[in-house]
């Protein structure tokens, strides 16, 4: 008959060696990230749920970010420019981000943020993945058929993410 403490240590490399499994299994498919849009729903700063499909035809720009993020917020009024300037155009912007809905709210506001952001957290953090990174800022760029034309880690470089857009939005297909 085996002790109590063995078989306590037995079970306890059985969960470690599922644990080491499953993080291997997620970073093997964390290194292939999806080339497509993710039909994903999320909820708004309101509380509704919004699906991908809400913006079918447009050209997205997925800007994964939070409140406590350095980079993320040095990069917010450049969104929101682009969001400006481009919007009319065809560019939807959202900003999907890691953190509570009330702190994600304020800084909203005192930004002036002008595209929609979510805050629904387990989420989001599945949805970064699924799009291949979990740095923030990340930035995923998708045409008006849904692939995924650009992706960045990092904050953005104003003149890069502008060519990335220009271009897109020129390669797109009138309706």
């Amino acid at each position: 008959m085996q002790s109590p403490k063995s078989l306590l240590i037995f079970t306890a490399l059985i969960a470690g060696l599922g644990g080491l499994v499953s993080y291997l299994w997620l970073l093997d498919s964390a290194s292939e990230p999806q080339n497509t849009r993710i039909d994903f729903q999320l909820r708004d700063l309101d509380g509704n749920l919004r699906q991908a499909s809400d913006w079918d035809g447009q050209l997205v720009l997925i800007n994964f970010w939070a409140p406590w993020c350095a980079p993320c917020r040095a990069e917010i009024p450049l969104l929101v420019r682009l969001q400006d300037d481009y919007g009319t155009q065809g560019l939807q912007i959202l900003g999907p981000a890691l953190d509570q809905p009330e702190a994600i709210s304020s800084f909203a506001e005192q930004y002036n943020i002008n595209y929609p952001l979510f805050a629904d957290l387990n989420a989001v953090l599945n949805l970064q993945e699924a799009y291949g990174d979990t740095r923030l800022p990340y930035t995923v760029l998708l045409n008006q058929e849904g692939q995924v034309v650009y992706r960045h880690a990092g904050e953005l470089d104003p003149k890069e993410i502008e060519a990335q857009i220009s271009a897109a939005l020129s390669n797109s297909k009138p309706l």
